[in-house]
């Protein structure tokens, strides 16, 4: 007679055989029913054979659970639009009641039915580990996790939406977390910089990490109050991805108060404004050695640009470091991508191969013949000391040529010095700039003088890719991965020329208090802000550089981000 061990294993490959017959259509239960050993066995080894009884759309939780044994549940009901049906709003409040059994909650609900969720949640889940919550309507609904809520063994956390319990104490009692996802927040839901560093002091599991405000904020005003604290620097020593959306000033203040030595992928969106200065963002990718890559992408889009980093032929699919800026015209987007570029000078210049892509084949014709000023795609090329391989895409092709015709550009030695190779999108376009370069003794390789097409062609108008986040979707502990103004900077390091920012590049007030009520104080004057924006239409050209402003006044209805820079409304 075979020992319960071998029987496990014959169960086990019995399970990864067909997982989803294992638990969604219960085919367990054939083996449950051969004889009382095997049913013993199997019920005490549930965890290693990670049985469980799905509760989901369509499943008649109320009338079956009490026929089948007391397995994990995992509560999963996601609909694409407000309509439920009743017996499922049913089964979803009988689940959550039974809250010593609830293994993994995934619920994608109208406002209505998550708020009374939410509501059954205001006890502790001792068994919890993964909780994904999100709602079906983009729209101002504040919803909260109860205070009582605890999930001691909780390892995924991903809220779309939903707030936090105040000052994130959630976060002291999860210290197993693996993935936290807080996105779409609004004002209501905006916490301080330090206070985020605190919390996550008490993770030291934590993998990954996401962070996203659907809106810009906080107001000019309050930066002061909001970023002009910062905490102790705490290390992150198991962080492999991290993702932020959001402003500029508040992502300097999160990155200037964190050590990440191993991450692996840094995903930001910032929101458009005037000018962008990212000193402590540029200090905190050129020390982290995972950030150190070979290769570069600038991609225009139809809504954004973005900067990618990457490994040799893995750019497309495999970007480890993406910025991105909400931006529409694209005499902005080249300007939002060099004053970028510029920033983050220490870290683009290992590139060795530089990619510039456009999202259609053909230019637009209102940017056509010299609309784009020319020094502003000087001024995105120049951080790319490093490059020796550029290639331009057939779209981009004439602007290019246009831009690098100007005296004295093929000569310069601060631009593109180490040009090696270029690959041009059209015959007879840079046959100035490459004569400058042989005349000026740095001759560049005329690779491929046929059209380029950007991987992109077939691919639907906009797409972008995104570097993949912590994924609240998976059962496992695996993360599959949703102007230039010039700030002086003051030192440098001791080991190396890098250029290390000033302790703080914001204004600090004398009788700045790091108290609690302080805290709370400054949180609830930007909750008490509006949630939306108004901005003015872009103009045809770009202003020169002003001061870092932008405006967080009323938006209409629909708008997530502004088309054109965030200016205050005297601009």
């Amino acid at each position: 007679m075979l020992d319960d061990d071998v029987l496990l294993g014959v169960f086990n490959y019995y399970r990864l055989d067909d997982e989803k017959v294992w638990n969604v259509r219960l085919g367990w239960r054939k083996l449950f029913h051969v004889c009382q050993r095997w049913r013993h066995l199997i019920y005490e080894s549930a965890f290693h054979l990670g049985m469980h009884i799905l509760c989901t759309n369509g499943t008649p939780i109320v009338d079956t659970l009490d026929h089948l044994p007391p397995l994990p549940l995992f509560v999963d009901y996601r609909y694409t639009n407000v309509n439920i049906r009743g017996e499922d709003e049913l089964g979803i409040y009988h689940a959550l009641r039974l809250r010593d059994r609830v293994r993994r909650i995934d619920l994608h609900l109208p406002p209505s039915i998550l708020s009374k969720s939410l509501m059954l949640m205001d006890e502790p889940f001792p068994i919890l580990e993964h909780l994904s919550l999100s709602l079906t309507v983009n729209k101002i609904t504040i919803l909260t996790l109860p205070k009582t809520f605890l999930a001691p063994n909780l390892r995924h956390l991903a809220l779309l939406g939903i707030c936090l319990p105040k000052r994130l104490r959630l976060l002291l009692s999860t210290v197993s977390l693996v993935t936290l996802a807080l996105t779409n927040l609004r004002a209501s839901g905006c916490f301080l910089p330090r206070l985020l560093v605190a919390r996550l002091r008490s993770l030291p599991q934590l993998e990954g990490l996401s962070i996203g405000f659907s809106i810009p904020i906080p107001r000019p005003s309050a930066e002061r109050e909001l970023l002009g604290n910062q905490g102790t620097p705490v290390t992150l020593l198991n962080l492999k991805h991290l993702r932020f959306q959001g402003i500029g000033a508040y992502l300097e203040c999160l990155v200037a108060q964190i050590r990440t030595p191993l991450l692996e992928r840094l995903d930001i969106t910032l929101f458009n404004q005037i000018a962008f200065a990212l000193p402590h963002l540029s200090h905190f990718t050129n020390r982290t050695e995972g950030l150190k890559l070979p290769t570069a992408e600038a991609f225009f889009g139809r809504d954004e640009v973005s900067i990618t980093l990457g490994h040799h032929g893995t750019l497309w699919d495999d970007g480890r470091f993406v910025l991105r800026v909400m931006c529409k015209p694209l005499d902005w987007q080249i300007d939002c991508a060099a004053q970028i570029c510029i920033a983050l000078m220490p870290a683009l210049s290992g590139v060795e191969k530089l990619t510039l892509d456009f999202y259609e084949l053909m230019m637009p014709s209102e940017w056509q013949n010299g609309e784009i000023d020319g020094t502003t795609w000087h001024e995105l090329l120049r951080p790319f000391i490093g490059v020796k391989d550029l290639r331009i895409c057939s779209s981009l092709s004439e602007e290019l040529s246009r831009a690098l015709q100007v005296d004295g550009v093929g000569s310069d030695p601060g631009l593109l010095p180490g040009l090696q190779e270029l690959a041009r999108g059209s015959i007879g376009m840079f046959d100035p700039f490459l004569h400058a370069r042989r005349v000026a003794g740095r001759p560049v390789l005329d690779t491929n003088p046929n059209r380029i097409t950007s991987p992109y062609g077939q691919l639907p108008p906009g797409f972008v890719p995104h570097v993949p986040v912590p994924d609240a979707s998976s059962s496992s502990d695996r993360l599959s991965w949703y102007h230039p103004v010039r700030t002086p900077l003051t030192s440098t390091t001791a080991d190396s020329p890098v250029i290390v920012p000033p302790p703080s590049i914001f204004s600090r007030s004398p009788e700045s208090s790091s108290s609690e009520e302080e805290d709370d104080e400054v949180a609830s004057s930007i909750a008490s802000s509006d949630d939306s924006l108004t901005t003015p239409p872009p103009p045809r050209r770009r202003p020169r550089p002003r001061p870092n402003t932008y405006d967080a006044a009323p938006i209409p209805p629909g708008l997530e981000y502004p088309a054109a820079p965030l200016m205050r409304g005297d601009a």
